[in-house]
């Protein structure tokens, strides 16, 4: 991690208040020195447009004093309605997230990641929950941010599973991939002692053959190797975002007290107009905007609010009129048993078994089909069975213990790439939409603040 996550505490909004509107108030009674004695510097010279700048700026200073209360007011009206809307859901709302039994922080606090089951989801938990020990206002500026942390926590959780079930296919199919029986046949010579080690000479005969009869399963594995990549890349994209709230959900009140700081003074007014159009854009436009997302898809495409069903194959459904109708049925877009819902991923594990591919713990399972192999004459049928199927063709069926034939990891390997194609939506697509929208809305407000819109070159991204 970029950072040590364990040590990052919420600050209370009180706090912030008490320890920087002082200095705020400090930097506003400097700037009035700082336009008082340019105004009489402009007197003494007798220079009218020294004069009236002076006066452009103690129209700013009072700007930035209204600003103090105006920014704190919208803040508090704006998130604090957010707030009540999203408590009022069936998928956002304290019960849904953090309080009930089987809620998503529930869920969470049992993943095998520490970041999730520890610092992370505690802190945006007690948060939702009400139990975070910040005062009220915070607690409501808060909410909306953390309860789309806590439901980014869900995913990472997902995909971790998801990524730790797929590695266990991909270990067990490399190792069959490269399984090869040996069986050996060896007629000591009558003037040795008798004894007969391979490979240790002199022997009067000597037949020593092998085969891997799923050496075909090699072209799968490396398809699975580039997947599990892309599916690392996925974690890291939820990791990401986890951490970026967490930061803003710390630094909010630093960045607009700092800005209003900032903003009092004319020399480094946009980069202060900046500094509070980024915390007002983190604390409401992005979880407003990834809200309504997740309140619009979180229950499924089957049960889109006002829409319905909208896979829905029938002839005048809104799939049907935009032509995609066979997302849910067709063979390479379709997951058996599975209802499409970007926020609750499909289970790898589940596909295994579904295809017949589920070694449970891989090396209990290479281990057993080993020890089969190690039988008396068993190797010499699996070896002759290879061979004879090279010479007729086709593809050689064996019994192990634990394995599955190249048919099945074939079909595993496709659904596993559906899978990744549900999950790229909310690790890949769906957060660009977030930060374009975010960055959009910032430039805005920042203008509006008098501060700066290039964003050190970013605008040109919207």
């Amino acid at each position: 991690m970029p950072i040590p996550l364990m040590f990052v505490s919420l600050s209370q909004f009180s706090v912030q208040e008490t320890a920087l509107i002082p200095l705020a108030i400090a930097a506003l009674l400097l700037d009035s020195v700082i336009i008082a004695a340019w105004y009489f510097f402009g007197v003494i010279l007798n220079n009218n447009g020294t004069k009236q700048s002076a006066k452009g700026e103690l129209y700013q200073l009072a700007g930035t004093a209204m600003l103090i209360v105006l920014i704190i007011a919208v803040i508090t009206v704006f998130s604090g309605s957010l707030e009540a809307a999203l408590s009022n859901t069936n998928l956002m709302s304290p019960a849904a997230l953090s309080t009930s039994s089987n809620s998503v922080c529930s869920y969470v606090s049992g993943s095998q990641f520490t970041l999730l089951n520890s610092g992370l989801s505690g802190t945006l938990c007690n948060i939702v929950s009400g139990n975070s020990g910040l005062g009220p206002i915070t607690s409501k500026i808060d909410y909306p941010l953390a309860a789309s942390g806590i439901v980014i926590s869900n995913l990472t959780n997902q995909e971790i599973t998801n990524l730790n079930s797929y590695y266990q296919v991909d270990l067990f199919i490399g190792f069959l991939s490269k399984l090869s029986p040996k069986f050996n046949i060896c007629v000591a010579d009558v003037e040795d002692s008798g004894e007969c080690l391979i490979p240790e000479p002199p022997t009067a005969f000597l037949i020593d053959f092998s085969s891997t009869p799923y050496s075909g399963l090699s072209l799968i594995y490396n398809g699975m190797t580039i997947l599990g990549i892309i599916l690392t890349s996925g974690l890291y994209s939820f990791i990401l975002q986890l951490i970026f709230i967490l930061l803003f959900l710390f630094a909010w009140p630093y960045l607009i007290f700092i800005g209003i700081i900032l903003r009092s003074n004319f020399i480094t007014r946009k980069v202060g107009g900046l500094f509070i159009a980024i915390a007002i854009g983190t604390v409401f436009f992005y979880p407003m905007v990834f809200a309504t997302q997740y309140l619009t898809l979180g229950n499924g495409l089957t049960n889109i609010p006002n829409y319905g069903d909208i896979t829905s194959t029938l002839p005048n459904s809104i799939s049907s009129i935009y032509g995609y109708n066979s997302i849910a049925s067709n063979s390479l877009t379709a997951i058996p048993g599975y209802n499409l819902n970007f926020y609750i991923l499909p289970s790898i594990q589940n596909i295994a078994e579904q295809n017949g591919v589920w070694p449970g713990t891989a090396i209990i399972s290479e281990s057993a089909d080993i020890g089969f192999l190690l039988i008396p004459f068993l190797s010499a049928i699996y070896t002759g069975e290879s061979l004879s199927t090279s010479f007729i063709g086709g593809i050689p069926q064996f019994s192990l213990p634990i394995g599955f034939t190249p048919q099945q990891a074939e079909q595993f390997l496709f659904a596993a790439l559906n899978a990744y194609g549900v999950s790229g939506i909310t690790a890949y697509l769906l957060p660009v939409m977030d930060i374009l929208i975010t960055i959009t809305a910032i430039i805005g407000l920042s203008g509006l603040l008098g501060g700066d819109t290039q964003l050190m070159g970013l605008s040109r991204l919207v």
